[in-house]
């Protein structure tokens, strides 16, 4: 079995796949107005570059970074940069950025105190008045969806099996043909406890919605929630 949160060569053949192009669209126009025109950002984990370069493309000077170097290579994008990175450990130095694009539930491996970590060294990334910008598993949606299915990926039947242990979210996929197993394992949260979660972290709430629709409102029936938070330009915080 893969190691949690480290996506299989499997999974990337897969999953990525099958994101309909209407859908990147829209998580790109949702991030584009979110920030000011040309500004420097951070999409990590970049993956593939599905966010990145669209982001380029549309004016933004991006930098992309992901530990999986093998996923770097991929990105064709001429418009943008990338780096090999830990999300833990980004080397650049405090203060340089316009915003961070995390999204995709890419947020949340670690053990609560090390998220925590993660936050506030984005935070130090960030320029007073820059943004984050975060797509996350609504916790409520998994307390009401829980249990194992089939899905069933281009004739290839794959297991998932979801289960919500505190506010872990677990999940274990079995990839019928090959018999590859990987399993993914998040802290999430609810959208009041992720608000108090980040303020603790320096940051400032500036929106919350589902859908990468601004006017949509949170709510445990979405799976999602995007979250735009804001480093505050008054002191306040180390």
């Amino acid at each position: 079995m893969t190691p949690a949160n480290r996506y299989s060569p499997e999974w990337f053949a897969r999953f990525p796949q099958r994101i309909l192009p209407e859908q990147t669209r829209r998580e790109v126009a949702f991030v584009d107005g979110q920030l000011e025109l040309g500004s420097f950002l951070l999409d990590l984990p970049c993956g593939a570059g599905r966010h990145a370069a669209p982001l380029a493309a549309a004016g933004h000077r991006v930098l992309a970074a992901d530990r999986e170097t093998t996923l770097l290579g991929t990105i064709a994008e001429p418009r943008l940069h990338w780096i090999a990175a830990d999300m833990r450990a980004v080397p650049l130095a405090p203060g340089r950025l316009d915003a961070i694009v995390c999204l995709w539930q890419s947020f949340g491996y670690f053990e609560s105190a090390e998220n925590a970590r993660v936050l506030q060294q984005w935070r130090a990334l960030v320029r007073p008045g820059g943004r984050l910008v975060l797509d996350m598993y609504h916790r409520g949606f998994f307390e009401r969806h829980q249990g194992e299915r089939q899905l069933d990926h281009d004739g290839e039947r794959v297991r998932e099996t979801k289960a919500l242990h505190g506010d872990r979210l677990v999940v274990d996929l079995a990839y019928e043909r090959t018999g590859h197993r990987e399993r993914f394992d998040w802290q999430v949260f609810a959208p009041d406890d992720f608000t108090t979660f980040a303020a603790r972290c320096g940051w400032e709430l500036r929106l919350a919605c589902s859908g990468f629709d601004a006017g949509l409102r949170p709510d445990p029936e979405r799976s999602r929630v995007q979250y735009v938070l804001e480093r505050p330009a008054a002191r306040g915080h180390p």
